[in-house]
């Protein structure tokens, strides 16, 4: 029987989301470094070994963040095994940051 994740990716998240861990990101000079951060963080990591359970949480997450949240969901949607996520996560970038495809 597969257990469900669900709660466990949605704290994970939650944890990533939180206000004082976004202020991380308010020390990033470049979207690059926001980026870094983000993947610095224990929580991706954990957040990657979910995978399509994470990427669904990521997708259903992305349709109503905003600022240093939707980077936040941004940076884990392009670095999720999903192409189709990947895709979403840079098609949402704006002007203000930019996360390049990894080569």
């Amino acid at each position: 029987m597969l257990q469900d994740y669900s709660a466990e990716i949605s704290s994970l998240i939650d944890a990533m989301l939180d206000g004082e861990r976004q202020k991380h990101l308010w020390l990033a000079s470049t979207a690059q470094v926001g980026e870094d951060i983000v993947k610095s963080w224990p929580e991706f990591s954990a957040l990657q070994l979910h995978g399509a359970g994470a990427a669904d949480a990521i997708r259903q997450r992305l349709a109503t963040s905003t600022g240093d949240a939707l980077f936040t969901l941004l940076v884990l949607a392009k670095h999720s095994g999903d192409s189709d996520l990947k895709t979403l996560a840079l098609s949402r970038t704006s002007a203000n940051f930019t996360l390049s495809p990894d080569n």
